[in-house]
Formats: C-alpha cells, sequence, structure tokens
C-alpha cells in the first residue's frame, strides 16, 4: 500500500505548488549583478523587490523611532550627501530615498530598491562629510548588488521548504501551503533588518562603497577611519554602543586592512573631507547630544525600573532640548506608570504637537483618553496609530472600546487581530474576550 500523501495525491500538488512558486521567482533567471559583473541566480524579480522596498520602508521606519523632525536641515543634508553618491552608483535608477530615524542606537540599513536610513546616534559619532560618504555609500552598495534582496531570497527559500515538508509530513491541504506561501514575501521583508550580512557582502559593500566615495571625489580614507573606530570600540567592549551595527555589520581587522588596501589604490587629486560643512549641518544636533545622553540614561532607567532616576533625567533632557518630541513621550510614560493619567496626556499632546507622524505618540495618547472615558477620541488617536505601524496594543485598546460601545463586531475583530500577538499576555486577554463574546467555536 502506498503512503497516504501519494494515495491523495498531496506529493504531487505540492510538488506542482512549489515548482509553480520557484517559476515565479525564477523569471529572472541567470543575470549580471550591476555592481559585480558577476552572473548569479536571481529569485526575486525587480518589480517585487522595488515592491518589497516601498512598501516596507515606511513601517520599519516607525519600528526604528520614527523620522528625525527636530531640526529639518538634518535630513536634507544626508539627503543631499546620498543622491550625490547615487547618481555615481552602478544603478542609479534606483528609486533612492534617504532618511534620519529618531534613534540613538548607532546604526543605518538599507532595503531593496535603495530606501536607506541613518540613525541619528550615528550621526552624532561622525566627524565629517566623508565619514558620512563612508557610511551611505555601503549602504547604497548594498541596495545596487542586491544584497538585501538575497537575504530575502534566502528567507524565501528556506520557508519554501518548512511549508513544503510540513505539507509532506502533515498531509496539509495544498490551500494551507498556498496561504504560506502568500505571506512568504511579507514575512522575508519584515525581517530584513534582522539579517547578518555575509562577510562575502561586507566586503563587496566597503570595496565599491569606496569606489563609489572615489567617483564622488571624497575621502577613501574615511571609511578605513570608520572601520577602525568600529573595531577599536568593539575590543573595549563597548558592544551597546555598537548593538545595531554590530549585529547587520560586523566590524573586523580584515575590513579595515581591505579598506586600507582599496583606499590606497584609488588616486583623487583632490580628496573631499567636508568637515566644515558636516559640522554647520549638524551643529544643533551635536550641541543636542546632551540632552539625548539623559534621554538615553532615562530610558534605560524606565526600563530597569528606576521611575524617581527615570524621571529626574527626562526632565533635564527636556531642560536642554524643549523642542523633541520623544522626551515627553517618555516622561507621559513615567507620569502613566505612576497612574497620572491627566499629566500623561498633557505630555502626549505635547509630543504630537511636535511630531505627529511617529505612530507610538498617537497610540500613548489614544491610551490616554480611553483611560479618561473619552472613547470617541481615543477610538481616533488609537487607529491613528494603526494607519503608522500596526501594534497589537492599539488592536486590543480598540477591542476593548468596542466592546464598552456594545458593537460586538468591531470587538471581535480587533480581538482577533490582538489575539494573533507574539505577546503571550496581549493574545491570551484578547483570545479570553473572544470567548466571553462568543467568538471561538
Amino acid at each position: 500500500m502506498k503512503p497516504c500523501f501519494f494515495r491523495h495525491g498531496k506529493l504531487t500538488r505540492s510538488l506542482f505548488w512549489i515548482a509553480g512558486i520557484v517559476a515565479v521567482f525564477c523569471l529572472g533567471g541567470c543575470q549580471i549583478n550591476p555592481v559585480t559583473g558577476k552572473k548569479e541566480l536571481v529569485l526575486v524579480p525587480q518589480s517585487v523587490e522595488w515592491a518589497m522596498g516601498a512598501s516596507n520602508y515606511a513601517p520599519l521606519q516607525q519600528a526604528s523611532g520614527g523620522p528625525y523632525t527636530t531640526y529639518p536641515e538634518v535630513n536634507d543634508y544626508v539627503r543631499q550627501v546620498g543622491h550625490k553618491l547615487s547618481e555615481v552608483s552602478d544603478r542609479p535608477d534606483l528609486p533612492y530615498e534617504f532618511v534620519v530615524l529618531n534613534h540613538s542606537i548607532p546604526n543605518a540599513w538599507a532595503l531593496p530598491s535603495g530606501k536607506i536610513a541613518i540613525h541619528r546616534g550615528l550621526l552624532t559619532e561622525l566627524e565629517d562629510e566623508a565619514q558620512l560618504a563612508a557610511v551611505l555609500s555601503h549602504e547604497i552598495v548594498h541596495a545596487a548588488a542586491r544584497h538585501s534582496a538575497k537575504n530575502m531570497q534566502r528567507q524565501i527559500i528556506l520557508q519554501l521548504g518548512v511549508a513544503a515538508t510540513g505539507t509532506l509530513i502533515g498531509g496539509a491541504a495544498d490551500s494551507e501551503l498556498a496561504g504560506q506561501t502568500a505571506s512568504m514575501l511579507g514575512n522575508a521583508a519584515s525581517g530584513l533588518l534582522q539579517f547578518s550580512y555575509s562577510r562575502r557582502d561586507e566586503l563587496e559593500a566597503d570595496y565599491y562603497g569606496l569606489q563609489y566615495m572615489a567617483r564622488a571625489n571624497y575621502d577613501p580614507v574615511a571609511a578605513v577611519e570608520l572601520q577602525q573606530k568600529f573595531v577599536a570600540l568593539e575590543d573595549k567592549q563597548e558592544s551597546s554602543w555598537l548593538a545595531g551595527m554590530l549585529r547587520t555589520h560586523p566590524p573586523s581587522m580584515e575590513r579595515v586592512e581591505a579598506n586600507r588596501e582599496t583606499a590606497g589604490q584609488l588616486h583623487i587629486t583632490k580628496p573631499y573631507r567636508g568637515r566644515d560643512a558636516f559640522q554647520h549641518a549638524m551643529r544643533k544636533l551635536l550641541k543636542d547630544r546632551s540632552a539625548y545622553a539623559h534621554y538615553d540614561q532615562a530610558s534605560e532607567a524606565y526600563r530597569q525600573k528606576q521611575p524617581d532616576k527615570a524621571l529626574h533625567e527626562i526632565q533635564r533632557a527636556i531642560t536642554l532640548q524643549p523642542q523633541e518630541a520623544e522626551f515627553y513621550r517618555l516622561r507621559g510614560d513615567l507620569f502613566f506608570q505612576n497612574e497620572d493619567i491627566r499629566k500623561a496626556k498633557r505630555d502626549y499632546e505635547r509630543a504630537l504637537s511636535l511630531q505627529d507622524q511617529y505612530y507610538l505618540h498617537h497610540q500613548r495618547l489614544g491610551v490616554a483618553f480611553q483611560l479618561l472615558g473619552q472613547t470617541e477620541q481615543a477610538i481616533r488617536y488609537l487607529e491613528s496609530s494603526i494607519k503608522l505601524l500596526p501594534s497589537d496594543p492599539a488592536y486590543f485598546s480598540l477591542g476593548e472600546l468596542g466592546a464598552a460601545k456594545g458593537d460586538r463586531e468591531q470587538a471581535v475583530h480587533w480581538f482577533s487581530l490582538a489575539a494573533q500577538s507574539s505577546d503571550a499576555r496581549i493574545a491570551r486577554a484578547a483570545t479570553d474576550w473572544l470567548q466571553k463574546l462568543g467568538a471561538l467555536e
């Protein structure tokens, strides 16, 4: 007797599914990498690559602190330098975008199709425009050479294998494999920032990034200095400073030496460092470093459940820089934790007035209105937070508000989303609500 999956034709249908999926992704076949000039298999077509970058850029900005808006000229300057480099890259046709994010951890990242971000915390550690160019050109290569797309490609292949194996072993229906496959692109894109680039990818991004710097007349020695700084900090075990950068861009002496060798081969008559231009563009941000240091200490004290210390540090941050929205958001969280909801609401409103393009300001204000019994305002701000970045706490609060209004349909809708949360507490509480509402069989 044949095994059950042969008997019911599961294996044949599953293999057809896999073949069809691979056929879709293989439309590009083997192509020449426009940066390296090498032939490589392309499973993710350019149209999918571009769509992934475009659709995930805004949500990932929200998940990384939101856009930095206190001094718009900082973003303008970074965009100017970024486009100067992208224009001399091997894929100048990509729809490049550059944004500064309001995050203290020094990091930079790139999505497929040239969607690039640099954190505020990295900008404050740079010394001149050439070092900024070293960071941005490195990220441009990751996008132009399809490194992030290839990471996504590897995850899709892995998930295909897992889904197909589960289908064959468990005898799942083909529709289940179809459903799993449909979510793979989204899962791969959402995990892009968690990938560590391979040694080969990092060396390629360094090498061709230096070429781009030279084409734009920047001093390639700046890239050597940057790697030396990262390695020195890692050796001193100051990894918290480099937490984000180390995860996705591990430094090494090999990279330092490779950069030094490449820089020595590039002959530029008058290499540009741009210290004065950089210092002028960043002068206000650099002046705020001590304010952000107090903010970081307040954030850490908040995580360590030291409210008095956290409040003291955030008050100092606000005194030094009263126009930073995140300072008020954090102070609002401290008031909220102390159950002073009215003070928390005032700080959340202040944060939102200063920066209305960050989901957390909307979400926090919505919850404050909810606890104050102002239902319509609560729904308004929770829904606006979801438009910027869907979040499980917002789903759950909207479910509670729907239940309180007697709107069972809305309550079930939001609790069903919250029940899928990776946070066990939210998922369990949402499931309990669904049971109360008779929405579970």
